[in-house]
C-alpha cells in the first residue's frame, strides 16, 4: 500500500494526473467538434472515428511524457534532471487546472448548441414533414366519352382527360385527383354527387369527344358536386391539329369558372404535329398495362413519335420511364437500359429544365440505378420546388425519403398521394409500408387492408400485412393472411419469418430453404433480411453482399427496414452502408 501511495504522489508531483485529465477534457471538445461539423456538413463518418481511435492511441504517450518530461523556463527537460528545488511543477498544476476549467466550460458551451440549436435544426431537416401546397379548389376529371361514329377514339378521348388533368395539376391552388382514381369511374352509371364523396372532391369536369376525320367536336362541362349543378358548359368544334388550343381554352376556362388566381401563369399544353400526338396517346394507353409485352409495344410508338417530333417532351419522359421498366425487369440489359434512359432524360431536362416531372424521374434512376443519394435529393428536391402537388413527383419524392430513412417526410408524402389517388391500391400499399417503417403498425395495417379492398389481386401485400400483424403479435393472423400470398417467393419468406417467430424451427427452416432454392437469384435482399429478423448477422451480410452484386433494387429500402436495425450495431454494417452511397 505504501508503494501504491508513493506512486500516487509521484504521480501528483509530476502533474501525470492532471495531464490525463487535460488530454481527456481536450480529447472530448475536439471529438464534438468533430461531431457538429459532421453533422452540419454530412461529412465522412469515419472522420469522427478515426480521431477517436487516433486519440485512444496517443493517451498513453502523453501519459509517457509527463512522466519522464517536465515544461521549465529552459524548454523541456527529463524530470529526472530538474533538481526538485528548481522544479516548477506546482505553477504547472495551477495552469493546468485553469486549462481544464476553460475546456470544460467549452464542452458544456458545446453540449448546450448541440442540444439546443444543431441537433435539432439537423434532426429538423432530416426529418421534417412535408406540408403539402394550401389549394382552395378540389377537381377530378374523369374520362371523356368517345362519341366517335366508329367508336374507335378511346385511346383519344382517354388522353384528352389526362392531358386536361396534367394542365390543371400545375395550378397552385387547385387539388387535381390522379388518373388511377378519376379513370376508374370510367363508364360509370354512378350519379356525380356519389362519384365526389368517393374522390372527396368539390368539382367534376366531364366530358366527350367525337371525332369524324380530321374534324373534332369536344364537349366539357364542369359541375359543383355539392349542388349537381353546372357552373360551366361549352362545345369545341375544331380541326385534331388545334387539339392543344382545345386543351389550353378548356382549361382556362375551368380555371376561370373556378375564379383561382393564377399568379400571373396560364398552363399551356406542349403543341406537336397530331400524328405524333396520337401516337403518344396510343402508347400511355398501352403502358397502363405494365407487363412486358405492352413495355415493348408502347416503346415502339413513342421511337415513332419521337422520330417524327424530337422536341415533345411527354413522349421522351414516357419512354425513359418505359427504358427503366425494362431493364429493371429484365427485359433488356440492365446497365445499358439505364444508361439510355438517363440519355433520354437529361436531353428532356436540357430543353425543359422547368419540367417537374423530369426531375423526379432523373432523381428516381439516380436512386434505383446509381444509388447516388446525393444526386437524387438534389434533383427532387428541384421537381418539388417546381411544382409541389404533382401525383407522379409526389409519389417519386415519398420513395426517395422511404430510402433515405426519412421516416416523417415519407409518411406525409404517402397520406397526401393517397389523397390525390384515393381509390389507388398502390397509393394505399406505400402508405402501409411508409407507417410500418415507422414503427405505426395500426395505421399500417389499415391502409393495406384498404390496398387489398381496392384490388385483391395484389402481390407482396399480404406478405407485409402478416408482417405487420405478427409484429403486432399476431402469428395465427399473420399466418391466415400470408395464405392469400400468390407469389411463391413472398409466401416462403413470410413463413420463414411466422414459423421462426412462433418457434417452429423445422418449419421456419424448410420455408427459408424453399425461398433460397427458388428465389436466390431474384431476392437476394429479401433473403438478408429473413436472416436479419432471426439475428444471423454474419448470413444476412453474405445475402446483402450477394444482393449488392446483382444491383438488388430492394438494396434502396435497407436504411427503413425495422428487420435491418438487429445489425445497426454491428461493424459491417456501416461500412456497407457507405458502399451503397448513402451519405450518413
Amino acid at each position: 500500500m505504501k508503494a501504491l501511495y508513493r506512486l500516487y504522489k509521484e504521480l501528483q508531483r509530476r502533474n501525470v494526473i492532471k495531464a490525463g485529465i487535460s488530454y481527456l477534457v481536450v480529447s472530448w471538445v475536439l471529438l464534438q467538434v468533430v461531431s457538429l461539423i459532421s453533422g452540419i456538413l454530412n461529412a465522412p463518418q469515419w472522420l469522427g472515428k478515426t480521431l477517436l481511435i487516433s486519440l485512444i492511441l496517443l493517451l498513453p504517450v502523453w501519459l509517457l511524457f509527463s512522466w519522464y518530461f517536465e515544461l521549465t523556463p529552459e524548454g523541456i527537460k527529463r524530470t529526472v534532471d530538474v533538481p526538485r528545488e528548481d522544479s516548477i511543477a506546482k505553477k504547472t498544476s495551477g495552469k493546468l487546472n485553469h486549462f481544464i476549467i476553460i475546456f470544460l466550460s467549452i464542452a458544456v458551451l458545446l453540449l448546450v448548441v448541440d442540444r439546443f440549436f444543431i441537433s435539432e435544426r439537423i434532426k429538423s431537416e432530416l426529418s421534417q414533414e412535408y406540408s403539402p401546397p394550401v389549394t382552395t379548389h378540389s377537381i377530378a376529371v374523369l374520362p371523356f366519352s368517345d362519341y366517335s361514329p366508329e367508336s374507335d377514339q378511346a385511346y383519344f378521348a382517354d388522353g384528352l382527360s389526362e392531358e386536361l388533368l396534367n394542365l390543371l395539376s400545375k395550378i397552385p391552388k387547385l387539388k387535381v385527383i390522379s388518373r388511377t382514381s378519376s379513370f376508374s369511374f370510367k363508364n360509370s352509371e354512378l350519379p356525380i354527387t356519389s362519384i365526389a364523396e368517393q374522390l372527396k372532391v368539390s368539382y367534376i369536369l366531364e366530358g366527350s369527344v367525337r371525332k369524324n376525320g380530321d374534324q373534332l367536336r369536344i364537349t366539357a362541362q364542369l359541375i359543383d358536386a355539392t349542388t349537381d349543378k353546372h357552373i360551366w358548359s361549352k362545345n369545341f368544334d375544331k380541326e385534331l391539329e388545334n387539339i392543344f388550343a382545345i386543351q389550353d381554352q378548356v382549361a382556362q376556362a375551368v380555371t376561370k369558372a373556378l375564379e383561382l388566381q393564377l399568379m400571373g401563369t396560364r398552363p399551356l399544353s406542349q403543341k406537336t404535329d397530331p400524328e405524333v400526338y396520337s401516337l403518344y396517346l396510343q402508347a400511355n394507353q398501352t403502358f397502363q398495362r405494365k407487363n412486358t409485352a405492352e413495355l415493348v409495344a408502347s416503346e415502339v410508338l413513342l421511337r415513332r413519335a419521337i422520330l417524327l417530333d424530337s422536341t415533345y417532351t411527354p413522349a421522351k419522359i414516357l419512354l425513359t420511364k418505359i427504358l427503366q421498366l425494362e431493364a429493371n425487369f429484365g427485359v433488356t440489359d440492365f446497365k445499358e437500359g439505364n444508361k439510355l434512359a438517363i440519355e433520354v432524360i437529361e436531353s428532356v431536362l436540357e430543353k425543359h429544365p422547368e419540367n417537374a416531372v423530369a426531375h423526379a424521374v432523373r432523381a428516381d434512376i439516380a436512386l434505383s440505378y446509381e444509388w447516388d443519394f446525393n444526386k437524387a435529393e438534389a434533383f427532387m428536391e428541384r421537381a418539388l420546388t417546381l411544382d409541389p402537388s404533382h401525383p407522379e413527383v409526389i409519389h417519386y419524392a415519398a420513395t426517395l425519403e422511404l430510402s433515405l430513412g426519412h421516416f416523417q417526410k415519407a409518411v406525409a408524402l404517402n397520406e397526401y398521394a393517397v389523397s390525390l389517388d384515393p381509390l389507388n391500391s398502390e397509393k394505399y400499399y406505400g402508405l402501409g409500408i411508409a407507417y410500418y417503417c415507422n414503427d405505426s403498425l395500426k395505421k399500417a395495417e389499415e391502409a393495406l387492408r384498404k390496398s387489398i379492398h381496392l384490388n385483391p389481386d395484389s402481390w407482396a401485400v399480404y406478405h407485409i400485412l402478416s408482417k405487420v400483424l405478427l409484429l403486432q403479435n399476431k402469428p395465427q393472423e399473420a399466418l391466415k393472411a400470408l395464405e392469400k400470398e400468390t407469389d411463391k417467393g413472398w409466401h416462403n419468406m413470410g413463413l420463414a419469418v411466422i414459423y421462426h417467430y412462433m418457434g417452429q424451427t423445422k418449419q421456419a427452416n424448410e420455408a427459408l430453404k424453399s425461398l433460397i432454392q427458388y428465389n436466390a437469384e431474384d431476392m437476394a435482399y429479401q433473403i438478408a433480411q429473413v436472416y436479419a429478423f432471426r439475428k444471423e448477422p454474419t448470413k444476412a451480410f453474405q445475402w446483402l453482399e450477394k444482393a449488392y452484386e446483382v444491383h438488388d433494387l430492394g438494396l434502396n429500402e435497407i436504411l427503413s427496414e425495422p428487420d435491418f436495425k438487429s445489425l445497426h450495431q454491428d461493424p459491417r454494417w456501416n461500412s456497407f452502408i457507405k458502399k451503397l452511397g448513402f451519405y450518413r
